[in-house]
């Protein structure tokens, strides 16, 4: 009887490590998606009227992120594409939509690549 019990008793954190597993994942990719939104809500800024540091620090924090959460190659990616945002940002300029989605597509594939549902 001892044995059954040992064995329900694995079978039951096996299944908890997997749905932890799973909402770590979920809330991964819900973090994907609202760094993509962020970036893509960039093209709103009014040249000129924006506290360009404040974005540039935001564009900052989404590195260290995707280091610490994702790996070196996800925060790679989002760097090098967004070198023409940084650019745009420090000359409080406007930031065009292609910049936008040119430099997310590189992004959002490497994203799906690792099973994050994106777009």
């Amino acid at each position: 009887m001892k044995l059954l019990e040992k064995a329900f008793e694995l079978i039951n954190k096996i299944v908890e490590m997997i749905r932890e597993k799973k909402m770590i994942f979920k809330k991964k990719e819900e973090l994907l998606k609202q760094i993509i939104h962020f970036q893509r809500c960039l093209k709103h800024l009014e040249p000129g009227y924006y506290d360009s540091n404040m974005y540039i620090r935001y564009e900052n924090k989404i590195d260290d992120y995707l280091k610490t959460f994702f790996g070196d190659e996800f925060a790679l990616i989002f760097t090098k594409n967004s070198v023409d945002i940084y650019w745009a940002l420090r000359n409080k300029s406007t930031i065009n939509d292609f910049v936008i989605e040119n430099m997310l597509k590189e992004f959002i594939v490497l994203c799906n690549k690792n099973g994050f549902k994106v777009q």
